[in-house]
C-alpha cells in the first residue's frame, strides 16, 4: 500500500522543453504540487534529433524548479539514428536511447513509496513507467493525452503485443477524449470502469484588449506537415490579392519553431503583413495573445483527425 504522497511523474516532455506536451504535463505537475503532492520528475536533459527541433522556455523552468523536485536523464547522443530506426519500422519509439539511460538510474532516484505516473507520448514513457512498476510495485496510472502510437513495418504488431503488456499493468488509465478510451478498449479489450476521461484545458484566461485598427490573426505551435500552418498565409494571400484594400487592416503573426519544415516549405509564405517569430517563452506569448483578434490551429494530416490541439482551449478560454 502506498503511504505517501511521492508521485514519480515520468514525462520526456517537460519544461524546460517548451512544446505543448511539455507545457500540458508541467501545468499538471504544478496543479498536483499545490495540492500537495510531492512531484518527481522524470525527463530527459539533453533532447537531440535529426528532424526533431526543440524548444525551450527556461522561465517556466525555473518556477517550477521550486515546485517539483527535477531528475533530467542524459541519454547518450545516436543524433537521428533512433528517428531513422523509428520511421523504418525497427524500434516503437525513437527515443529507447533516453529509456536505458533512465532505467539505469532507477534505483537512485526511487527512494520512497509513490505513484508511477506515466504520459503517452512517447512510448519511451510507458516503457519506463512499466519496468518501475515491475520492480516495485507501485501503482501505475497512464495519461493518453495522444492514441495515435503509429506502428509501422512487419514488427507493429509485435510492439503491440508490447503495450498491450503495458497497459494490462494499469491500476487507472487517463485518456484525453471519448475516442481514445474507444480505440484502447477496442484494439486492447481494455476494462473501461479503469479508464477516466480528463479533457485538455487551459491554465489562465485570455483577456482581450481594445480592438485596434488591425484585425490580428495568431498562430503559435508546431511547423510541421501535420499541422500545415502555411494554409493560413495561403489564405491571407489569396484574400488580399482579391481584395488589396484589406492589406492594411489584416495582420497574421505566426510563432513557432524554424525547423527543417521551415526551412523547406514554410518560409516562402511569408510575406509582407506576415510575421514571424521563433519560439518565446509561454508567459510572453500569453500576454501577446491578448492582443490578438482570432486565433488559427490546423491539423492537416487525416492521420491525425481524431485529435483536438490543445491551442483550442487556449483561445476559448
Amino acid at each position: 500500500m502506498v503511504k505517501s504522497k511521492r508521485i514519480y511523474f515520468i514525462s520526456f516532455y517537460f519544461p524546460p522543453i517548451g512544446r505543448g506536451g511539455a507545457i500540458i504535463q508541467s501545468h499538471f505537475a504544478r496543479g498536483l504540487a499545490e495540492k500537495g503532492w510531492d512531484i518527481n520528475v522524470i525527463s530527459i536533459k539533453n533532447p537531440h534529433g535529426l528532424r526533431v527541433s526543440y524548444s525551450y522556455d527556461n522561465e517556466l523552468y525555473r518556477e517550477l524548479k521550486d515546485l517539483v523536485q527535477y531528475n533530467r536523464i542524459k541519454a547518450f547522443n545516436w543524433w537521428g539514428f533512433g528517428e531513422l530506426l523509428y520511421i523504418a519500422g525497427l524500434i516503437p519509439c525513437p527515443f529507447l536511447n533516453w529509456y536505458h539511460a533512465a532505467s539505469l538510474k532507477i534505483k537512485d532516484i526511487v527512494n520512497t513509496s509513490g505513484v508511477i505516473y506515466c504520459t503517452f507520448p512517447p512510448f519511451s514513457n510507458l516503457l519506463l513507467g512499466e519496468r518501475i512498476k515491475d520492480e516495485y510495485s507501485f501503482p501505475l496510472v497512464i495519461d493518453y493525452r495522444d492514441a495515435n502510437t503509429t506502428f509501422s513495418g512487419h514488427l507493429r504488431k509485435g510492439f503491440q503485443r508490447i503495450e498491450k503488456r503495458i497497459l494490462s499493468k494499469a491500476d487507472r488509465i487517463i485518456v484525453a477524449t471519448p475516442r481514445i478510451q474507444n480505440e484502447l478498449m477496442e484494439r486492447y479489450k481494455v476494462n473501461p470502469e479503469i479508464i477516466d476521461i480528463v479533457y485538455n484545458g487551459y491554465l489562465k484566461t485570455i483577456t482581450s484588449k481594445p480592438r485596434g485598427k488591425q484585425f490580428k490573426i495568431i498562430y503559435a505551435g508546431s511547423i510541421s506537415p501535420i499541422q500545415r500552418p502555411e494554409l493560413l498565409a495561403q489564405a491571407y494571400q489569396l484574400l488580399v490579392s482579391e481584395r488589396p484594400e484589406l492589406k492594411e487592416l489584416i495582420k497574421v503573426c505566426y510563432y513557432g519553431p524554424k525547423n527543417y519544415y521551415y526551412r523547406k516549405v514554410f518560409r516562402k509564405y511569408l510575406v509582407e503583413g506576415i510575421s514571424f517569430d521563433e519560439y518565446i517563452p509561454y508567459e510572453m506569448l500569453f500576454s501577446r495573445m491578448q492582443d490578438i483578434d482570432a486565433g488559427f490551429f490546423s491539423l492537416a494530416s487525416e492521420r491525425y483527425a481524431y485529435a483536438t490541439p490543445t491551442k483550442l482551449f487556449e483561445f476559448i478560454g
